[in-house]
């Protein structure tokens, strides 16, 4: 038993703050089901489920590795554990939606309940289900008379427990399959880089190879093609021209092998695409204010560097090999080397904005695509200085580059809406010298105070201790 009980905490201990927040909803809405016997009530409590059991495939991601496979009896701690889960997250709601008086829906909301589970562990475990909620809200945006019949027709039909049931075991069983079973890992990819089809890293926390999707899979051939010519014209340059500029696009394409121009525009080409296909389907653009999706713009540009501050120390056993291959003069000119092959993101972060922001203004047919474009671009140059600077230096634990993460979020948007602000009540020229005094010297000021204090440190090539 005390095994299981170790499974049970486990989420908790590895996401204590997110863990808190979901038990203390389910908490507030089981104690309101159970002194005011509200049934509607249990809706918030299959929330709470869902994004309860997202952390447990979190976790469990991260627990099932060949060598875990091998402990004894851990198939049945792992259902033992499993089953204690279902009777807080599935039962007990129930039990006392019944005892409310709401007996007629029990077996929809316990398949329901029994589907939250199912898709929250399928989404922690790095399937792209959601992608399939995004397309029925899509189809129901789209035809919102024939989606309202089917609900109904779901909510009044005898079958629908039961088929629900069964698209939740399917869910559950190609979620945990695959962990259960021992196979070769994937090929490892660069902590630096980003995966094919998002803005996420390559890699997970513990440096395993992240799960792609089928967008993923289909596009990595595509982008290791372009990564291998990228790698030949930096060596030919190089042969030809041997100076610090030639050196660099060598360890660029190294470090960096899907952030050349042609992946670039390859990702920018996706992204047209899926964008195009959504306004089409959904006929969403007067939706839309074309200023909040500026906003948008940036974040997603910046996400990128997400993967610099854990990559940069994931990479470091894989720095000494390089060390040692350009075999430079002082400890500060490889570090100056590192810095000055990361700032070619900057470049790409700013074009990724930009382009992002054409594709706005055409799609939203905007009156005043001017202000949209040097709101983007200005606040998309600070932040992109201002992310790399702070995952270069900052701080280096789990918890510390989350926070700076949101916080560098909560700048960017801070300042477009100052910059966007700025722009719609001076006009373009006054409106954009200010928006411009106010944000590059913060950005560019950080950058390189970052850059002085990374030159000053002795390179480190021990693997992280986490």
């Amino acid at each position: 038993m005390r095994a299981v009980w170790k499974l049970l905490i486990l989420p908790i201990r590895r996401m204590p703050v997110g863990c808190t927040l979901v038990i203390f909803v389910w908490l507030s809405g089981i104690l309101i089901m159970a002194l005011t016997g509200k049934a509607a009530i249990i809706i918030a409590v299959g929330v709470a489920s869902w994004a309860w059991y997202m952390l447990v495939g979190m976790t469990l991601r991260t627990l099932m590795r060949p060598e875990t496979l091998l402990l004894p009896d851990l198939h049945r701690h792992l259902s033992v554990a499993g089953l204690i889960y279902a009777v807080f997250t599935i039962v007990l709601p129930v039990v006392l939606m019944v005892a409310g008086g709401s007996a007629a829906y029990a077996l929809l909301a316990a398949s329901l309940l029994l589907l939250a589970m199912a898709v929250g562990t399928s989404i922690g475990l790095g399937m792209r289900i959601s992608l399939m909620f995004w397309l029925l809200a899509i189809f129901a945006s789209w035809k919102p008379k024939l989606a309202a019949v089917a609900g109904h027709a779901v909510m009044a039909s005898a079958w629908s427990p039961l088929l629900i049931t069964l698209l939740a075991g399917l869910l559950l069983y190609f979620a945990l399959h695959p962990l259960l079973v021992v196979n070769d890992r994937d090929i490892d990819e660069s902590p630096l880089q980003a995966i094919a089809d998002g803005r996420k890293p390559a890699t997970n926390a513990d440096g395993t190879p992240r799960r792609m999707g089928l967008i993923g899979k289909k596009l990595a051939p595509l982008l290791d093609g372009t990564a291998q010519r990228s790698l030949t014209a930096a060596l030919s340059r190089f042969d030809n021209n041997r100076n610090y500029s030639s050196r660099i696009a060598v360890v660029r394409a190294v470090l960096l092998p899907h952030d050349n121009p042609q992946a670039i525009g390859l990702n920018l080409l996706l992204a047209t695409v899926i964008a195009v296909l959504y306004f089409s389907l959904t006929n969403a653009a007067h939706r839309w204010q074309v200023g909040y999706l500026g906003a948008y713009a940036v974040i997603f540009s910046m996400a990128r560097f997400a993967a610099v501050g854990r990559g940069m120390l994931q990479m470091r056993p894989n720095f000494a090999d390089l060390y040692m291959t350009l075999a430079p003069d002082t400890h500060r000119t490889f570090q100056a080397t590192l810095a000055d092959t990361l700032l070619w993101l900057v470049g790409a972060a700013v074009f990724n904005c930009l382009a992002y922001a054409v594709l706005i203004a055409l799609l939203l047919h905007d009156a005043h695509p001017a202000q949209l474009l040097l709101a983007t671009g200005i606040t998309g140059i600070a932040t992109a200085f201002s992310s790399l600077a702070v995952h270069l230096v900052g701080p280096q634990s789990k918890g510390g580059r989350m926070l700076a993460q949101f916080a560098l979020m909560a700048g960017a948007m801070g300042a477009y809406a100052l910059v966007y602000w700025l722009i719609g009540r001076f006009g373009l020229p006054l409106g954009a010298i200010i928006g411009v005094a106010i944000t590059l010297p913060f950005g560019i000021g950080g950058w390189r105070e970052a850059r002085k204090i990374y030159l000053q440190r002795i390179p480190v090539f021990d693997a992280p201790l986490s």
